[in-house]
Parts: C-alpha cells; sequence; structure tokens
C-alpha cells in the first residue's frame, strides 16, 4: 500500500476550489475531506467524483474546518477555527455544532468506539487538548 498515488481530488472531481485541510477514509471508497470556509465533501468511489455537504453547517459556516474523523460510515466529527466541533450521524448528510471546551484553533480530531461510546480527542494552538467519552456530549479540555 501506498507505492504509487494518483491525484483524483481536483476541481474537476471536486466542484470545488477551496483549500482542503484534512480527510478521512473509512474504507477504500468511503471518506471525507473538511477546509476552508467550513467545507465538507463525501465521496463514495475512492476519490473518483466529490459531493459537497456543508450546507447545513451553521455556525461552523465561514470558518475553516482542519480536521475530520469518521468511526463508521455514518458518525463523525469535525474541528475548526475558533474552536468549533461539529459531528454527524448520517454519513455527513446532516451537522450539528455541539459544546466545545476551547475557543481556539482546534487543528484535528481522531477516536474510536468504546462500548456505546465514542472517545475522542482534539488538539489545537496554544496547547489546546479536548476530549470526550460520551460521544461528544461533553468536551473536556485537558490541562496537565
Amino acid at each position: 500500500g501506498g507505492l504509487s498515488w494518483a491525484r483524483v481530488l481536483g476541481e474537476s472531481s471536486s466542484g470545488s476550489t477551496t483549500r482542503l485541510n484534512a480527510v478521512s477514509f473509512v474504507g477504500p471508497s468511503l471518506g471525507w475531506a473538511v477546509g476552508q470556509a467550513g467545507v465538507v465533501l463525501a465521496t463514495r468511489d475512492g476519490g473518483a467524483t466529490w459531493t459537497n455537504q456543508n450546507a447545513t453547517l451553521g455556525p461552523a459556516r465561514g470558518g475553516a474546518l482542519n480536521g475530520v474523523h469518521f468511526v463508521n460510515s455514518t458518525h463523525g466529527w469535525a474541528v475548526g477555527d475558533r474552536g468549533v466541533v461539529v459531528r454527524t450521524g448520517d454519513g455527513g448528510d446532516t451537522w450539528q455544532t455541539q459544546t466545545s471546551c476551547t475557543g481556539h484553533y482546534l487543528h484535528d480530531v481522531a477516536g474510536e468506539v468504546q462500548g456505546a461510546e465514542v472517545v475522542l480527542w482534539a488538539v489545537g494552538l496554544q496547547g489546546a487538548r479536548c476530549y470526550t467519552l460520551d460521544s461528544g456530549i461533553t468536551w473536556v479540555q485537558q490541562t496537565t
């Protein structure tokens, strides 16, 4: 894996000229990319074509989304400028804002399913470190 690479994401395949900041795949075909101005793009064919999903981002619209992580085909989180955290439970068709633990720029998010919950970590500027043990219902700032 990774011995050769092909460019598959460009204006012709995504319909977007906006800078993209992160990508998350949950298999060889299903993935999401996030970027400037709250852009969220989804692919179901390994990146050959991309669909815009950012129409319902609400407060995150306008700010950059810098990190994205999906734990399966339906549940994902994205983080961005001013501590924005958004989540989807329907594969990105709709996004809901979650209360963040910081107002600082968040750079990335990662996590895993643990039992019935998803445990996630988000990191950003000025040492911002947030975590949730309850699928993002409560984000806590790590201070040590």
